[in-house]
């Protein structure tokens, strides 16, 4: 059974649809990879970290699967005024945390502060 390409019609529920380009990064939201356990670790109370290695191939993903690459216009531009604002509220953030180390608001405060100014890459 031959399948015809998707219409205009087809792609309307779909906004990232027309915007994937060739050569842009993108997040692979579903994905099943298998590698090669080549260490590992204990990280306390996150449990034990494994380094996997996923040899290079090339991998064919549906549509839905992918998404852009976030986009690095969300960071401030280093020495603007909004962004020595930001830096100001990532000290107070960083003094409260050392204050109170369970609270994990007050972590993702910092690290989203963080992450405008562009010291720190979330994983999320």
């Amino acid at each position: 059974m031959n399948r015809l390409p998707p219409t205009e019609s087809d792609r309307k529920g779909d906004k990232h649809m027309d915007e994937l380009k060739k050569g842009q990064e993108v997040v692979i939201k579903s994905a099943k990879l298998s590698g090669t356990v080549i260490s590992s670790r204990d990280d306390g109370a996150e449990g034990v970290i494994y380094k996997v290695l996923i040899p290079e191939r090339t991998m064919y993903f549906r549509h839905a699967d992918l998404e852009p690459w976030p986009d690095p216009s969300a960071k401030l531009r280093n020495g603007s005024a909004e962004w020595l604002d930001e830096l100001a509220r990532f000290n107070e953030l960083g003094k409260r945390c050392l204050a109170k180390p369970q609270d994990k608001d007050l972590m993702m405060q910092l690290a989203n502060s963080g992450e405008k100014l562009g010291f720190i890459i979330p994983i999320k």
